[in-house]
């Protein structure tokens, strides 16, 4: 299956362009869980950061709206060795990308847990804070293939039905990527064929500029790593690109630490350049979240007085405007989801807020304290708050607060990773542990 995206509809980013062909590709229903054939599934396979339109908003089966009469059902659990890193899963296959201490690995189980393969290779790189070690970006299934990016910055692509490395790619010491103190986070996007990443820092001396000119993106063929082209220069942020389109036309919008960078995912064209802040002193942020009901651009990051941001575009796609800023929701190692015209997302530091913001005013709607938190939108149903503590959250946020119906202990180390869902099945994990959940 060709894996070629845009957002032609209007309510969903990043829907793939032959829609026509993906309801005959479709291999079980919808309620079985998960797909188990050799075909991925992207309209429910959780084949690329954020879900199957990389805003982690996912369709499911009609799900129990609490867990007082079923809790969730544990179906396996197996033990991870570091990392943040979201489980993947696409054509009945369950990766996950862990590690620590300058070894990571990425192992491929069956649906009921059981180990299909494994690889472990050494990497360059190790954090100065042990809580930031080990691979942070998400797998991406593309064809037979299962790529990875490690937390050194080297790329990978991995058979799918056995784990041969097909071909591999070092971006700090082939191109000349630097990484910052947490190393490599941001999680490929898959257009056309072809990996777009972000070069994650700026080239400093005139010698590594004319070597790597365009530090800020690189575009690679996902089939053989070959580098296509590489373009700009910023220094960019942990956050994972996104792409959509405006009346036909696809735009790829890169995060940086200071700056929005739209470019065209063909050829790297620069379309704008927009200012987001001055003199952060990190690069924390979350993917932007894509509205194209309003045309805009909803971000929010740690460590700056403007926080939460809503970036509006014309009817091109062009001269973007700030909407509006807000400071009480600043985001750290967690994302922020859309959610019935509201922004919700956590409010970083301790002891820490779960925020809700108007999406079109910014106006502040409501806060509770919750621990850092990842979310999951289950489409029209409610969502799933995963917080650092390891509790997992059943709630339906509305304009005067969320009304959370349930809540269990699921994980005991720090759990900074988004929840994965396929069908009625929640993929969790913390540094050390994996943990698979049937919904009732």
């Amino acid at each position: 299956m060709t894996h070629s995206q845009s957002t032609s509809s209007p309510s969903r980013p990043l829907i793939a362009r032959c829609l026509g062909l993906l309801a005959a590709a479709l291999l079980l229903p919808l309620a079985s869980g998960a797909n188990d054939g050799d075909t991925i599934d992207l309209q429910s396979d959780w084949w690329q950061w954020g879900g199957p339109s990389r805003d982690f908003v996912v369709r499911a089966p009609e799900l129990a709206s609490s867990w007082s009469r079923a809790a969730p059902r544990e179906t396996f659990r197996r033990e991870l060795q570091g990392g943040h890193s979201t489980v993947g899963l696409a054509a009945g296959v369950v990766v996950v990308h862990h590690g620590s201490r300058g070894t990571e690995r990425v192992t491929a189980s069956s649906l009921s847990g059981d180990t299909l393969w494994e690889q472990q290779y050494a990497v360059a790189y190790r954090p100065g804070m042990p809580a930031y070690d080990g691979p942070h970006a998400a797998p991406l299934f593309f064809e037979d293939l299962v790529i990875t990016v490690a937390i050194d910055a080297s790329i990978r692509a991995w058979q799918r039905s056995d784990g041969t490395l097909r071909w591999q790619r070092d971006l700090r010491s082939e191109l000349g990527v630097t990484l910052p103190q947490a190393g490599y986070a941001a999680s490929p996007l898959l257009i056309d064929d072809a990996l777009l990443l972000p070069g994650l820092g700026r080239a400093t001396t005139g010698l590594q500029r004319e070597a790597a000119p365009g530090m800020g993106v690189f575009k690679l063929d996902a089939r053989t790593g070959e580098t296509v082209w590489r373009r700009e220069s910023f220094p960019s942020s942990h956050a994972s690109p996104i792409a959509f389109s405006i009346d036909g036309r696809e735009i790829a919008v890169f995060h940086g630490m200071e700056e929005l960078i739209a470019m065209t995912p063909e050829r790297g064209e620069l379309l704008w350049r927009f200012g987001l802040r001055r003199g952060a002193a990190d690069n924390v942020s979350f993917t932007p979240q894509w509205d194209p009901s309003s045309r805009s651009l909803l971000l929010s990051h740690a460590y700056d007085d403007r926080g939460a941001q809503r970036i509006v575009l014309d009817e091109r796609g062009d001269s973007p405007h700030r909407a509006w800023s807000n400071s009480r929701l600043k985001t750290e190692h967690g994302n922020a989801v859309l959610w019935n015209d509201m922004l919700i997302g956590s409010d970083g530091g301790e002891p820490g807020f779960l925020v809700a913001l108007d999406s079109t005013s910014g106006e502040l709607l409501w806060k509770k304290r919750l621990p850092k938190a990842n979310l999951l939108v289950v489409e029209e149903q409610m969502v799933l708050i995963l917080d650092a503590d390891g509790t997992l959250h059943l709630a339906r946020p509305t304009k005067r607060g969320p009304v959370i119906t349930s809540q269990i202990d699921v994980l005991d180390e720090l759990s900074w990773s988004a929840p994965t869902l396929v069908g009625r099945t929640l993929y969790l994990r913390d540094p050390s542990t994996l943990v698979a959940l049937r919904l009732p």
